[in-house]
């Protein structure tokens, strides 16, 4: 009973840690399954592609011999004028090999299901079922409106990474599948954009916010074949469709090393000066909780910064906290060709971990308990020896093999709060 207690004031109080104001430019929470649609020309119409991702670690797997079986089924309610008019169903198994891969946030099981939109607009409904699981999971509603999805003969673009190795094929376009998001990450993305008509020309790719011009790419005629969408392993592929002679597409390269989080528009312009403009957004889609609460972000730099430059920086006003700690980062930016700083999410992915590993009952802010400035500052220690000294309080004793260090945590209290020893 007394061990419960303890676990309901953690939750509590890690909570409430968490749960302070968020910024509201790009603050969009996470998910678990990515879910979106993507329209290509064919030479029959249109196609819309409504892909999924969803990481192992929301997966229920049953270990079966030596595998760790699992599956997901995923019912498509078509609906117009709140009538179902079609229905489909994917539906697929697979295994892994070890335990630790059924906890992986960062594998992703992936793949798509195809429809024809030539019938005008209408709702799609998905409902997902997980293997070994009797709960059935509804997901948000996917509008499919042909005019927002195709200006003239061109459509909304795809967002992919290039150059993907795999068993199926040696060259293809990995669809990255963030909801039709550009994705805020280190990795480079890449801009499919499908035209209907081999004829129309493409001339210019602007990337807008607030009416400025962050980025533009003059385009020097066509970039590629056709393509046609595909599975390959656990994952949604592109490549090319020698079959069909009507369509084309334009491709753009190293898409979000100059954004921001934040919505964006994309101004597609022809040889004739005609505009087609396309609305989305630049998403983190796995930032740090605690770097979405901005006065919290700030706090934590005391883990690596002197007090008075913490307070300096506390000392601004509360709205201004977002473009504060963004302008501290970007200051420890050492890539200045992108935005992404790679230090800032390390900092950050260590300090969401401390505060969720050494918040106890006498420190409401594990990252900056002995333990959470130790984590932060070095990572994830090499080896962990737990015992007790001769005064029969528990202690940790953290080995740093790759850095020749040791430290020693003792817990003086018995209530889980380490503190460093001399």
């Amino acid at each position: 009973m007394k061990r419960l207690a303890h676990f309901v004031l953690f939750f509590l109080l890690s909570a409430n840690l968490f749960s302070q104001p968020q910024e509201k430019t790009g603050s969009v929470p996470s998910k678990s399954i990515f879910i979106e649609k993507d329209l290509i020309p064919s030479s029959h119409g249109s196609i819309c592609i409504v892909s999924f991702r969803i990481p192992y670690s929301e997966l229920v797997f049953v270990k079966n011999h030596e595998k760790f079986q699992t599956g997901i089924t995923i019912d498509f309610d078509l609906k117009a004028n709140d009538q179902i008019f079609d229905r489909r169903t994917y539906t697929k198994s697979f295994s892994v090999s070890s335990y630790d891969s059924t906890l992986s946030e960062s594998d992703f099981f992936q793949g798509f299901i195809s429809f024809n939109p030539d019938k005008g607009d209408y709702c799609i409904f998905p409902y997902v079922k997980l293997e070994n699981n009797d709960q059935i999971i509804q997901l948000d509603t996917i509008k499919v409106e042909l005019k927002n999805e195709v200006k003239g003969k061109v459509y909304n673009p795809v967002i992919v990474r290039k150059n993907l190795q795999t068993n199926c094929i040696n060259e293809a376009f990995e669809l990255i599948n963030y909801e039709n998001t550009i994705p805020y990450i280190g990795k480079n993305c890449q801009l499919l954009i499908p035209v209907k008509d081999s004829t129309v020309s493409l001339s210019e790719v602007r990337f807008e916010r607030e009416n400025k011009t962050l980025f533009n790419k003059k385009l020097r005629g066509k970039e590629g074949q056709p393509l046609v969408f595909q599975e390959c392993g656990y994952s949604v592929i592109l490549q090319s469709n020698r079959n069909e002679k009507s369509t084309t597409y334009y491709y753009i390269e190293e898409l979000n090393n100059y954004f921001k989080e934040g919505p964006l528009n994309i101004v597609i312009v022809d040889k004739d000066s005609a505009k087609y403009v396309f609305e989305t957004k630049v998403y983190w889609s796995d930032k740090p909780r605690s770097l979405r609460n901005p006065e919290l972000a700030i706090q934590l730099l005391a883990a690596i910064e002197k007090p008075e430059t913490v307070d300096s920086l506390l000392s601004n006003s509360r709205k201004d906290y977002p473009e504060v700690i963004a302008k501290y980062w970007a200051s420890k930016n050492h890539y200045k060709s992108s935005t992404f700083n790679h230090l800032e999410m390390e900092f950050y992915k260590r300090a969401d971990y401390a505060v969720k590993e050494f918040t106890t009952l006498g420190v409401k802010n594990g990252g900056l308990s002995d333990r959470g400035i130790i984590y932060i500052r070095n990572g994830k220690p090499d080896e962990i020896k737990r015992g007790f000294n001769d005064s029969s309080l528990a202690v940790e004793i953290w080995i740093y093999s790759r850095l020749n260090k040791e430290f020693v945590f003792v817990d003086k209290t018995g209530l889980g709060n380490f503190t460093l020893g001399k």
